[in-house]
């Protein structure tokens, strides 16, 4: 029973091994365990009937020797412990490279080895993008560096910098990577722009629609202006024609522009067929020639920045196991070079012929902009598309109020025809009535009856 003693001359429990207790003699390593309540170990129990007397014989010098801890082993621990709370990278920085090591899934020696081996399978262009922005800085390189010579031991963000540390030059690399990659794209812009500002410039100057309609709109402005300082004008510029419509007749019912529409309509109808030419014109409005070349700029520089960083490596003499830049580079800059002479020859045609658009129409090549040149007739066109809708419903609205008039006389003419004239009418009437004229027949008397 719990608390008898044994009987006399009876073993014991044998005594706890002569173990120093904590704080006394050497320090052993704790075993954290969790312990059972003494509540639950009474007898009928597992640990009733399996306490320590049950223990196999315990060397306790060799138990001892083993788990002491040593007085080296205990400043390691202070020391890594206080290195573990020195922060080498400030918290908002390890978060961020943090996240992007968590995105990309990948650990800092996989990064090293796809940017070293240009693997776009494994560092496609989004990762890249991500990577570019958490790429670390000279003082934090340093401080990294300063931090493993001391024996600190790095978390995931100071492992990256540290690794990243090794490449030379990497934001380079990465820009340079980033650029063959989007180079196909910069060029498309660039001959899609191109082919747009050509195919405008093509469509006003050689339509014949065109053509008819500013001659037209000019006879009709010198016979307008005739006897003025304004008159026996030879041509006029394109951004008059957006005054036809504020241009208005005596009585202010009609605009200049619908007397044109009208002309045309009532002449050459298809004229005013301009949608194929607006649709040109339209998409040439926003597309200037400063645009397409900053994009040429765009893609000039980013060719010169891989080759200077293409030839620093080749002149570094360094090697990198699995380091693939300088053959990427190389390769790189002879497809694009090629291809950016291409695309800059058909830059400078089509610089030449805006020229040439704008003195065949008599613009000032000094204040000569491609852009508002193409939205004065893109506006012409919808003002015209709008005058001609107006017309049409001016027309339809006619033949509507025509086709009831028709309707009208046509009703009006079949009653005439069915129901007899008020004269007739009378005629008849008179000719079954008694003539008053004649004399009266004498009734017989009553006598004669």
């Amino acid at each position: 029973l719990p608390g008898v003693p044994p009987p006399p001359g009876a073993p014991g429990v044998p005594p706890p091994p002569d173990i120093p207790p904590p704080g006394q003699g050497a320090k052993l390593k704790r075993f954290y365990w969790g312990k059972v309540r003494e509540n639950r170990c009474s007898e009928g129990t597992f640990w009733g009937s399996h306490d320590e007397s049950k223990s196999l014989t315990i060397d306790k010098t060799l138990l001892t020797d083993t788990f002491t801890v040593s007085k080296v082993t205990r400043q390691k621990a202070k020391e890594a412990k206080k290195m573990v709370k020195e922060q080498v990278l400030s918290s908002k920085r390890a978060q961020n490279i943090g996240i992007v090591l968590s995105r990309l899934k990948l650990s800092p020696e996989a990064i090293k080895e796809a940017l070293l081996g240009i693997d776009g399978d494994v560092l496609p262009v989004d990762a890249l993008e991500v990577l570019i922005s958490v790429l670390p800085d000279a003082e934090e390189i340093a401080k990294v560096k300063e931090a493993q010579e001391k024996g600190a031991p790095l978390g995931p963000p100071e492992q990256f910098v540290s690794i990243m540390s090794t490449i030379p030059d990497l934001e380079a690399r990465i820009e340079s990577w980033l650029f063959v990659s989007e180079f196909d794209t910069l060029v498309t812009r660039v001959v899609e722009s191109i082919e747009t500002v050509k195919n405008a410039s093509n469509q006003i100057r050689h339509s014949e629609k065109i053509g008819r309609i500013m001659a037209t709109v000019l006879a009709l402005g010198n016979m307008l202006n005739h006897g003025t300082s304004q008159g026996n004008a030879k041509g006029f510029t394109v951004d008059n024609l957006a005054k036809l419509r504020s241009v208005k007749s005596g009585d202010s019912k009609v605009s200049l522009l619908r007397f044109l529409v009208e002309m045309c309509k009532a002449d050459t109808p298809e004229l005013l067929d301009l949608g194929s030419i607006k649709v040109a014109t339209d998409a040439a409005t926003i597309i200037s020639i400063s645009h397409i070349s900053n994009l040429l700029q765009e893609i000039e520089t980013g060719r010169n920045r891989m080759q200077s960083v293409s030839e620093k490596a080749s002149k570094s003499g360094a090697s990198i196991e699995g380091d693939e830049f300088v053959q990427f580079a190389t390769d790189s800059l002879k497809t694009c070079t090629k291809q950016l002479e291409k695309v800059t020859k058909q830059f400078h045609d089509v610089q030449k012929q805006l020229l040439a658009l704008c003195s065949y129409f008599g613009e000032d090549q000094a204040s000569f902009d491609e852009c508002a040149f193409f939205a004065c007739f893109s506006a012409f066109f919808t003002d015209v598309a709008e005058e001609v809708a107006a017309y049409e419903v001016r027309e339809r609205r006619k033949e509507r109020e025509a086709k009831l008039e028709k309707e009208k006389a046509e009703k009006q003419k079949k009653q005439e025809t069915e129901s007899p004239s008020p004269p007739k009418l009378k005629q008849k009437m008179l000719a079954v009535l008694p003539n008053s004229s004649s004399p009266a027949t004498p009734r017989p008397s009553a006598d004669w009856e």
